[in-house]
């Protein structure tokens, strides 16, 4: 149970960190025009959505 507690708050946290990258995305194309750092943002973002991919078939294991 406490392993599967620990998954869930891992997998909130990058909820949050995914929603705080496409802020930061969104404001470095629209407000700044830094493309090049909203590119290293997009980097980041897709090593979050693997990460979430697989505590979410984690989840699914221990049948949260």
């Amino acid at each position: 149970a406490a392993k599967a507690g620990k998954v869930v708050l891992c997998h909130g946290k990058l909820n949050k960190a995914r929603k705080d990258t496409l802020e930061q995305v969104g404001q470095l194309l629209d407000e700044q025009n830094n493309a090049a750092a909203a590119a290293q943002q997009v980097r980041a973002l897709m090593f979050i959505e693997r990460f979430a991919h697989d505590v979410e078939a984690r989840l699914d294991q221990l049948g949260q």
